[in-house]
């Protein structure tokens, strides 16, 4: 079904219970094996195996049980782990607006790889670029994660941004985005200007004057008179009007007059 989608943290054990979390944008979580909290035993929580443990988790996140998840990643931190599960229970953390769980988990566990595939090729920077998390966004970005990874449909994370139309958003990822890659075309270094130009100025948004000025007046976007008179022109027969007014002190600059 269009725009869920099911983030399996656990396998099957036995007595497979199950928990399902419809979350505040209609992604689905479905957690297997997720206790009861009368059966906790936190005492114990050393001779649980990492399944049990990553059920424990998502559980005290979804009911906002502080004290059960601070002792269970304790627990374990002190492990090998596999990345994927913690990774959903971060992704889980955002889409609950538990932000604070999703935080602590890229704080405490140093080893999980921020630049993970969490969903297809999307890493948790797209995912929270384009589902709005400003602190988890500037956690991860503190925390390494690469803002120039592309994904399944050659986004970068400043693009996400761009779609959603987040102005705040847009300006934390900027500054990390190198604005000189490029996917390897006959069309060059041009192809991402023109890709991102293209997500700024996709329907009626109200940010994307802010946005575009940003992109322009970054020092590595190509101000070559080819380039600016190209992307005037687009402006101008999509009828954003709005835009040219930035684009045009650009074109007097190298001494041409801005047409039409």
């Amino acid at each position: 079904m269009k725009g869920r989608i099911t983030i399996l943290l656990m396998a099957a054990v036995t007595c497979i219970t199950s928990i399902k979390v419809i979350a505040s944008n209609d992604i689905e979580h479905v957690f297997f094996g997720a206790p009861e909290k009368k059966d906790w035993k936190l005492g114990e929580v050393d001779n649980y195996t990492f399944q049990q443990l990553n059920g424990y988790l998502a559980f005290a996140i979804i009911q906002n049980l502080e004290h059960e998840f601070e002792v269970v990643l304790n627990e374990i931190s002190k492990r090998q782990y596999n990345q994927f599960y913690i990774v959903s229970n971060i992704m889980l953390s955002g889409e609950m607006g538990k932000d604070k769980y999703a935080i602590k988990l890229i704080e405490t566990l140093k080893d999980v790889d921020a630049n993970i595939a969490a969903n297809g090729k999307d890493t948790l920077l797209h995912y929270f670029s384009q589902h709005g998390s400003i602190e988890i966004v500037k956690k991860l970005l503190e925390s390494g994660a690469n803002a120039d990874i592309r994904d399944s449909f050659n986004n970068k994370p400043l693009d996400k941004a761009a779609m959603n139309d987040d102005i705040a958003m847009y300006r934390l990822i900027f500054p990390y985005t190198d604005l000189t890659t490029s996917i390897k075309t006959p069309h060059g270094d041009w192809y991402y200007y023109d890709s991102l130009s293209g997500q700024l100025l996709f329907g009626d948004k109200m940010n994307r004057k802010d946005m575009f000025s940003l992109l322009i007046n970054d020092d590595d976007f190509p101000k070559d008179y080819f380039t600016l008179a190209n992307l005037r022109m687009k402006l101008y027969k999509k009828d954003y009007k709005d835009i040219l007014p930035i684009i045009d002190p650009y074109i007097k600059a190298l001494g041409y007059t801005p047409v039409p």
